[in-house]
């Protein structure tokens, strides 16, 4: 269904009019969920900067009709919030495949090849660094520590990206991040699935409207698909959070690419 609000806009001496139109499918052949929907227009006063007035409504709209706690209370029952409010959060790059939009290639690389940016040695150097420079809190996150590196091997993470100095290199450096007083996490993904890894499982991809398996992006790892991840085996999420945490690693957790089907 579409809707639209005669009017349009238009200005007549100091007067004006304001139209607007929803849809609630993108394609023709899109389902849509028999439900109550409700819009509020709320007017933004013409004296007020509108970002900050906008910000301040959806904080509101957050804490009094959805309910969401504020990072104080958060705080109040969650050492690993209390820790992050008070830290500087720093991303830790180590490895990527020289492919997809996030690779700016000046040197002609082809697309197979590995790119080190960051071993787990030199990581664990860089720390040191910056405990010794006087900062005592940090909260890291590793990117691209899993197989073939940054979106590379999705929903495949182990072994532990081998070039970079693989699983005995990727512990060291956690355990020496928490030694430092710091709190050592990973960048991860459980929406991402690349139908080479190891670990793909046709039936935990999203089909479409027609019937096709979803793709999502194009990223390092090639085409990808999409999954949606509170229907998938619980294997397949709380086994690989479990896995994960027996690494040593601390502090809130980090997942990307989090969003609706």
């Amino acid at each position: 269904p579409e809707a639209r609000v005669p009017g349009g806009y238009g200005v007549d001496g100091g007067r004006g009019r304001v139209g607007f139109a929803f849809s609630l499918r993108r394609l023709w052949i899109d389902p849509v969920e028999p439900a109550e929907r409700e819009f509020r227009l709320i007017p933004i006063p013409p004296a007020v900067d509108p970002i900050h007035f906008t910000a301040k409504r959806l904080r509101r709209h957050a804490m009094e009709d959805l309910k969401k706690p504020t990072l104080k209370e958060r705080a109040a029952e969650s050492p690993e919030v209390a820790y992050q409010l008070h830290s500087m959060t720093i991303k830790l790059f180590h490895g990527i495949q020289n492919l997809g939009p996030c690779i700016s290639d000046t040197q002609s690389l082809p697309a197979s090849h590995f790119i080190s940016a960051m071993t787990f040695g030199e990581a664990t150097a860089a720390l040191r660094k910056l405990r010794a420079a006087g900062v005592d809190r940090l909260y890291t996150q590793s990117v691209g520590w899993n197989a073939r590196g940054h979106d590379g091997l999705y929903p495949t993470r182990f072994p532990i990206e081998r070039r970079l100095g693989g699983e005995e290199g990727f512990r060291e450096l956690i355990g020496i991040t928490s030694e430092l007083g710091y709190q050592p996490q990973v960048h991860d993904n459980y929406q991402m699935n690349v139908p080479h890894a190891p670990d793909w499982d046709e039936d935990c991809v999203i089909q479409d409207q027609f019937g096709e398996p979803l793709v999502r992006g194009w990223w390092a790892g090639g085409l990808e698909y999409g999954t949606w991840p509170a229907a998938l085996p619980e294997e397949r999420v709380g086994g690989h959070l479990r896995r994960l945490k027996s690494l040593g690693l601390r502090g809130m957790g980090y997942c990307d690419y989090w969003m609706s089907p």
